[in-house]
């Protein structure tokens, strides 16, 4: 008859889930054009990163021109700088959203430049 001790906390630690990703690169985007997507991801909350550029030739109309879409719902534009002629790379940005686990996705606002490359890694973790 003796007292147990116990170690504090669960008694199983929880599993982290693996996280999703996809790169996607779109010469000359019409408007609306997916850059990158992850198709039918389980349904549930992520905390989703995207890491946009724009490279190759661009003009001003470049500039912002690209969003996160959830299930067909745009949740937010993706601020990406855009310098004549040279591009520019957009600092990641982390958006925790919910999805019915039909897509999560990059896609451009408007048309962009003939000459201008858009491309994306978008890196999602399930967190419930």
């Amino acid at each position: 008859m003796g007292v147990q001790i116990q170690p504090p906390g669960p008694a199983v630690s929880p599993v982290p889930a693996a996280s999703l990703f996809n790169y996607g690169s779109v010469t000359d985007p019409g408007a609306l054009a997916t850059i990158a997507s992850i198709g039918t991801p389980a349904a549930g909350t992520y905390s989703v990163t995207a890491y946009p550029a724009v490279s190759g030739t661009t003009a001003a109309a470049d500039e912002n021109n690209m969003q996160l879409v959830v299930d067909g719902t745009v949740k937010s534009t993706i601020p990406v700088p855009s310098n004549v002629t040279t591009g520019g790379q957009g600092q990641p940005v982390t958006a925790v959203v919910q999805t019915t686990g039909t897509s999560i996705a990059v896609r451009s606002v408007a048309a962009g430049t003939s000459t201008a490359v858009y491309s994306c890694l978008i890196v999602a973790t399930k967190v419930a």
